[in-house]
């Protein structure tokens, strides 16, 4: 009787540690929060200065917030798997993040500039995953799609291609954000002892607002300051599509509105390009709603006229 009683105490505890299932795999993966993208859309001149395999009208921002049950060193790899053409962007790669897609960390939130090596003029909207592996071999995967203008979800789009692209396109392709140029879009960059002046005309519709990136004249040219989407003197100045847009920009010491970089100034300033944003959509990466563009589009590069 005893012996009886201990095989069905036995029994009974083996059927709990049956039932009781320990921690899955995904309890101890990376975890992949928000992603945010955005399409980038060169002209020429941008990358003109660049070796020719590095020349491309066409690349994208990613940015996605990252952790790991075991902190976020303890990630080894992250990486975006293109499922159409078999293409692999790295992100962060043995442990180091990717400096020549200018990879940068924040508050667990990773940022990207990326372009493909074979489509250098268009780019797949759809059939992404975001894949994480931490040091004990756990890996977690997201997928994800690129937005269309204004934040709007694919429907029967394909691509998006830049003014460089020479297949065809049709309902299946949607055109990167304007690309301007000195001639089509009347554009005008000149100054005298007060002021900076500039000024454009966007014809695309979808264009809601617009920046200024100041370069020097080095043979490859640096950014040496920018005038923000959200500065007070643009606002102030909004763009509307068919309208000339003119901004004169105060260059004295006190009023300066420009943002400098690396101890740069208004004498550094060769040139700039305009940068333009599609409507913005809410972004939440820092647990402060803030407003991200899915669509830009970089100017053609003009120099400053005095």
């Amino acid at each position: 009787m005893r012996f009886g009683f201990g095989l069905l105490f036995l029994s009974f505890t083996l059927l709990i540690s049956a039932c009781s299932s320990g921690p899955s795999e995904s309890e101890f993966a990376p975890k992949i929060g928000d992603i945010y993208t955005s399409i980038l859309h060169f002209h020429p001149s941008v990358y003109a200065h660049k070796d020719p395999e590095e020349q491309r009208t066409i690349g994208f921002i990613i940015s996605v917030s990252m952790s790991d049950p075991d902190g976020f060193d303890d990630i080894t790899d992250i990486y975006i798997n293109n499922k159409n053409a078999g293409t692999n962007w790295y992100l962060l790669q043995s442990s180091e993040l990717n400096s020549t897609a200018e990879c940068t960390l924040e508050e667990l939130v990773v940022n990207c500039s990326f372009y493909s090596k074979d489509r250098l003029h268009d780019i797949f909207l759809a059939g992404y995953d975001i894949v994480a592996i931490d040091r004990h071999g756990y890996q977690s995967s997201k997928s994800f799609e690129f937005k269309l203008p204004s934040g709007e979800e694919v429907d029967i789009e394909e691509f998006v291609y830049s003014d460089e692209f020479l297949g065809g396109t049709g309902s299946s392709a949607v055109a990167g954000l304007e690309v301007m140029t000195i001639d089509a879009n009347d554009m005008v960059f000149t100054s005298d002892e007060n002021t900076l002046h500039v000024e454009f005309t966007s014809m695309d519709e979808r264009v809601r607002d617009y920046g200024l990136m100041f370069y020097n004249d080095a043979s490859s040219p640096e950014i040496v300051g920018e005038l923000a989407f959200d500065a007070s003197l643009i606002q102030n100045n909004p763009i509307i599509s068919g309208d000339k847009t003119s901004l004169d920009i105060p260059i004295d010491e006190d009023s300066i509105k420009i943002k400098f970089f690396d101890d740069k100034d208004v004498s550094d300033i060769y040139g700039l390009h305009v940068v333009l944003f599609d409507q913005s959509t809410p972004s939440s990466q820092f647990d402060v709603v803030t407003e991200w563009f899915n669509y830009r589009g970089y100017s053609e590069f003009i120099t400053l006229a005095q």
